[in-house]
């Protein structure tokens, strides 16, 4: 099966399952309002970021070994089963300094909030349990297994899902949460576990020493992708803990009420960016610079044209469904809405940007942008959170992106693709053409008091989505998007079809 068959297939699978989850999400979120109350959901929500940090402790190896493995598997002269080895190898000697660094989040938070202590005390077990047995799943991932990737990611959540809420209804409370989520983690682990064993034998896992020099080379590049993602958690993973110090509880329930269709569409372009990383890696290992880039523009370009969409539909619907939803207290009212969006899309763009600088291995010079975006943007929230509350979310992620990341990535692509900083953006104008000319009117709507009402929230969404496709489909037609829209499109009509015998 090609690349492009691949990426289609995961994508596909990949977005069904979204749906799903999109649309659990927000029935089960009244519930849970209901059944634990404001102060402890946002608690919940703001430990769950809090979680996300304890991430950072993998120094990096799991996030970058997909790369790694992919850029092995692409070249003859690297010994994957060595690469693993050596990934494993680190992963299990960081648990140490896991356990340690999990107790003291565990001691520190519960003297300030005591009732966090139980629930808590399961879900940093869990994860101390479940944080070395990571790396066969990104191994699968550089293998480019990725229909199997799809399908352990639902699997995941939906154990996570019917444990979660099977125990709240029975009166579990946060523990019933906590419980879920290991349950789900741990279920995951132990799936991409079966399948690297039985489907890839010889891959193996932690096997003899590979040598402190080894060892040394492994941290190099996950150094820099350590830092990124600190970086990256500054950015995403800490709005909500900024917004609960400065504003209460309270307030993030409103925030994020309001912006939970943002955060439910937010990660759907994502998925097309890291689904053709490895495909990326192993092109670039075979030195193919032409088609690296033309498959970056055309990832970009996919990721864009999902992005506007999504924003468009956003736009036209939360001032009716939010108050409907969850009740009129919880909506922070249109220019929360729209200022989060802009966020998302921006944040979106750049992300393109950086993927494909990322695949192209300039970890050093995107880690170091990353991370001065992560400080600004955390600063700049601070700031305006204070000033404004909860639209300073939006516009401190704003105020990070225009002063640091943006300007960075259009740089570091332009220099490794040997092109002008307009060349390396040029891809994408088009598609901001046509995306302004729908998105504008929308939110000019979304502003006006008819917007509230769901008569005219429907009618804005099909005419604005309907416009937006309208003017967009032309693209799908040109380079560089025209090959892989018919190799998805044969692709996803082989699978549908099944085998023919």
């Amino acid at each position: 099966m090609s690349r492009s068959a691949r990426i289609a297939r995961a994508v596909t699978i990949g977005y069904g399952y979204q749906a799903v989850v999109a649309l659990t999400g927000l029935v089960l979120t009244p519930v849970l309002l209901g059944e634990l109350g404001t102060i402890d959901y946002g608690r919940w929500l703001s430990v769950g970021q809090v979680l996300a940090l304890l991430g950072l402790l993998d120094l990096g190896v799991t996030a970058v070994l997909p790369r790694e493995v992919a850029a092995a598997a692409g070249s003859a002269g690297r010994d994957l089963a060595a690469v693993v080895n050596r990934a494993a190898w680190l992963v299990w000697l960081q648990m140490p300094l896991v356990t340690v660094v999990a107790t003291g989040v565990w001691a520190g938070v519960t003297a300030a909030r005591p009732e966090l202590a139980g629930p808590l005390a399961v879900i940093l077990g869990g994860f101390v349990v479940q944080f070395p047995l990571r790396v066969p799943g990104a191994v699968l991932t550089g293998l480019q297994d990725l229909t199997f990737g799809g399908v352990v990611q639902a699997g995941t959540w939906a154990v996570a899902t019917a444990v979660s809420v099977s125990l709240v209804l029975a009166g579990c409370g946060l523990y019933g949460l906590a419980v879920g989520w290991a349950a789900g983690q741990l279920a995951g682990c132990a799936a991409c576990w079966a399948r690297l064993r039985t489907r890839f034998p010889s891959v193996g896992g932690p096997g003899g020493w590979p040598g402190r020099a080894a060892l040394a080379g492994g941290l190099a590049p996950s150094g820099w992708t350590s830092v990124r993602q600190v970086a990256l958690l500054l950015l995403n993973g800490v709005d909500l803990i900024v917004l609960g110090w400065v504003a209460g509880p309270t307030v993030v329930v409103v925030y994020a009420c309001t912006v939970k269709l943002v955060a439910v569409v937010n990660n759907q372009p994502y998925l097309i960016g890291t689904t053709a990383l490895p495909a990326l890696a192993e092109l670039q290992a075979g030195e193919d610079r032409v088609r690296v880039w033309r498959a970056c523009r055309a990832a970009g370009l996919g990721m864009m044209l999902l992005s506007g969409g999504l924003t468009i539909a956003v736009l036209a619907v939360s001032a009716a469904f939010v108050p409907r939803w969850v009740g009129p207290e919880q909506f922070g009212g249109p220019a929360l809405v729209l200022l989060a969006v802009l966020a998302m899309v921006a944040r979106h763009f750049v992300y393109a940007l950086n993927q494909a600088v990322f695949a192209l291995g300039y970890d050093r010079r995107l880690a170091v942008a990353a991370l001065a975006d992560g400080v600004v943007t955390v600063a700049a929230m601070v700031a305006w959170v204070t000033a404004f509350g909860a639209i300073g979310v939006p516009l401190g992620s704003l105020t990070g992106l225009v002063l640091t990341s943006g300007a960075s990535a259009v740089v570091t692509l332009a220099t490794a693709q040997g092109v002008s900083a307009a060349g390396a953006v040029r891809w994408a104008v088009p598609w901001l053409i046509r995306f302004v000319a729908v998105a504008g009117p929308v939110a000019a709507v979304s502003f006006t008091p008819a917007a509230a009402e769901p008569a005219v929230a429907g009618g804005l969404l099909v005419g604005g989505l309907t416009a937006y496709a309208a003017v967009v489909l032309s693209l799908f037609a040109h380079e560089p998007l025209a090959g892989y829209r018919a190799a998805a499109i044969s692709s996803i009509r082989r699978w549908i079809r099944g085998p023919v015998h």
